[in-house]
């Protein structure tokens, strides 16, 4: 996919341009704008060989471009030779019995209808349709002057260069003369069609799935993380229920040894003072000549 010239103009009157090679995309530019009716706002698509020339009117400025006839197309567009074949035959054989050879005078509207169904359905099956194209193709929006979702990139690159014009020269844009922004502004043209050309963040619809992909890896990853903080904070609960538990046992066994101590510290003061009785009763018996004191008692 390329973008290959580009343009921003106030009517007809060329404000500045860029050619990545050499056509004879600026005249065929310059009937185009001359061609493009009214004033209102307005997103078009022209189709030229094998070029397409995209169109964005806003507020009076213009800004066009021409691309190859691939870009912005989504990859369905090359099957639909194929299934124009196809659902042809389908009608035929549903509708008269008859197979390749076609039947003149068949009523456009009917055939219309019958391959606009045959189509989303035979593009749902094969899966390669998003939500919006499949709209468009049931609406029968085939023709190259839908723009639109058949011009994706296109159009993002000429939104993208309005902005930057407007930003850039603001009320200046109304009074200017032909080729007046030229100077400057091409080397802005030529960068942003390489951009556009090549750069695969370009496409807004890729990089938006891109990011919603980072999204739910980081969603992801973070419910990982909780889940695994969930089962760590469960096994912190149960250690410290376990250490409750232990403090609960030692402080038992604690009072209980407390107790023993001191029931052992009575009994070995009952037993001292009753040692130093006895010493002292035998003590008193040697001396009083006698068990029962004789000679102390007199």
């Amino acid at each position: 996919m390329a973008i290959l010239y580009s343009l921003v103009a106030r009517g007809s009157v060329v404000l500045a341009e860029f050619s990545a090679t050499s056509t004879n995309a600026s005249t065929i530019a310059r009937q185009i704008l001359e061609k493009i009716p009214g004033n209102n706002d307005s997103n078009v698509s022209y189709s030229q060989d094998r070029y397409i020339f995209h169109v964005k009117r806003t507020d009076g400025l213009t800004v066009l471009c021409m691309a190859d006839d691939t870009a912005g197309r989504p990859e369905f567009m090359k099957t639909i030779p194929v299934l124009v074949l196809s659902a042809w035959k389908k009608y035929n054989a549903k509708q008269f019995g008859i197979g390749d050879e076609g039947r003149v005078g068949i009523s456009a509207h009917k055939w219309g209808g019958f391959f606009g169904y045959e189509l989303g359905r035979e593009l749902q099956r094969r899966d390669s349709l998003s939500g919006s194209d499949l709209s468009m193709v049931g609406s029968g929006c085939l023709a190259v002057g839908c723009g639109g979702g058949f011009g994706r990139i296109p159009f993002a690159f000429l939104e993208d260069i309005h902005q930057r014009f407007v930003r850039t020269y603001g009320r200046a844009v109304l009074s200017a003369q032909a080729y007046a922004m030229n100077d400057e502004f091409s080397r802005v043209l030529s960068q942003q069609i390489e951009y556009y050309s090549n750069d695969p963040n370009a496409d807004r619809i890729n990089r938006l799935k891109g990011e919603m992909s980072q999204v739910r890896n980081v969603m992801i990853e973070n419910i990982d993380k909780v889940l695994d903080r969930g089962d760590r904070l469960e096994l912190l609960v149960d250690k410290t229920a376990n250490m409750q538990g232990n403090t609960f046992r030692f402080r038992k066994q604690a009072r209980r040894f407390r107790n023993t101590v001191w029931w052992r510290n009575v009994k070995l003061t009952v037993a001292l003072i009753l040692l130093l009785l006895v010493i002292v009763y035998v003590v008193l018996a040697f001396v009083c000549h006698g068990i029962t004191l004789p000679s102390c008692l007199r």
